[in-house]
C-alpha cells in the first residue's frame, strides 16, 4: 500500500503539470519513505520475534529497540508497576497478581 501511495503521488504531480525534476524528486522521496517505513517496521518487530522464537536473552539494548515491552502491569491509577520482554511463565503471572 505504501508503494502504491508513492506511485499515485507521482502520477498526481505529473497531472498537475510539474516538471521532470519535481516529478522525479517526488517519486524518489515517496518511494524512499515507503521503503524506510517498511524496513523500520520489520526491525521493530525483529526483537520480540527473536526473544519469542529463538531464546534470545533480552538486554537493555534490545528492549530499547523493541518499543513497548511484551508484557506490562499497570495499576488502577495508570502507573507502570512492572514490565517484561518476552512471554511470562505461569508462576510469574501469579507473582504479578499478588498485591
Amino acid at each position: 500500500m505504501l508503494l502504491l501511495f508513492a506511485a499515485v503521488l507521482a502520477a498526481r504531480v505529473e497531472e498537475a503539470g510539474a516538471g521532470p525534476v519535481a516529478r522525479h524528486l517526488t517519486s524518489t522521496a515517496a518511494t524512499a519513505w515507503a521503503v524506510l517505513t517498511m524496513t523500520g517496521g520489520a526491525l521493530w518487530l525483529a526483537v520480540p520475534v527473536g526473544v519469542q522464537f529463538f531464546d534470545v536473552e533480552p538486554t537493555t539494548a534490545l528492549m530499547s529497540l523493541s518499543g513497548l515491552p511484551y508484557s506490562v502491569l499497570v495499576s488502577a491509577d495508570g502507573r507502570l508497576l512492572r514490565q517484561h520482554l518476552g512471554p511470562l511463565a505461569d508462576d510469574e503471572i501469579a507473582q504479578w497478581a499478588r498485591p
